[in-house]
């Protein structure tokens, strides 16, 4: 098995760097059945499988993986990682489950989108997330950080979910842009 990590260039990137984690081997699939579209946007003409994952290879040469491309949020020229804001939001305490996603956004490209599933009884609110971040964080932080903060939070009961219960993300970013939708209707 032969992996790589290249940039945005399809270049192969330094040890350390973010970009998107590509596989070869001889076991490796030789393409969809009856699709070659999808065949030629997975395989390299070399038959590197690029794996819509995202993450670097550490100083000891482990992979390290970040999360998917196709879920990263472009905020402005930011690319923002949804695992990595969700770990921050799962810190407030009466959080037990959240989600983030992109919403598209006119100006800004997209947003990022929090959806939230509160404890039971525990009452929270938009504004509570939002003070529980300003509370955390730290103005030399910088711009980047506060980037990363969702521009909409959403309260949900629960999230739509798929057949094998497992929440049912498409759903959920249909209903997602509806309410950001609707919140441009009243503002």
């Amino acid at each position: 098995m032969e992996i790589k990590v290249v940039g945005p260039d399809d270049l192969v990137i330094k040890q350390g760097e973010f970009g998107t984690i590509f596989v070869r081997s001889p076991g490796l699939f030789h393409g969809y059945y009856k699709n070659k579209q999808n065949t030629k946007q997975a395989l390299t003409r070399s038959r590197w499988l690029n794996t819509d994952d995202r993450g670097y290879i550490d100083q000891t040469g482990r992979l390290i993986v970040t999360g998917r491309c196709s879920d990263v949020i472009r905020v402005h020229t930011a690319f923002i990682l949804p695992s990595s804001v969700e770990a921050f939001i799962k810190q407030v305490p009466e959080v037990h489950d959240v989600i983030v996603l992109a919403v598209p956004n006119d100006v800004a490209f997209e947003e990022v989108a929090a959806c939230i599933i509160p404890k039971a009884g525990s009452g929270l609110t938009e504004d509570d997330v939002i003070s529980f971040f300003r509370r955390q964080h730290l103005p030399s932080a910088g711009e980047t950080f506060a980037a990363t903060f969702p521009g909409l939070i959403f309260l949900f009961d629960d999230f739509p979910r798929l057949y094998n219960g497992k929440p049912d993300k498409k759903k959920l970013k249909t209903q997602a842009i509806r309410k950001a939708n609707e919140m441009k209707i009243h503002t």
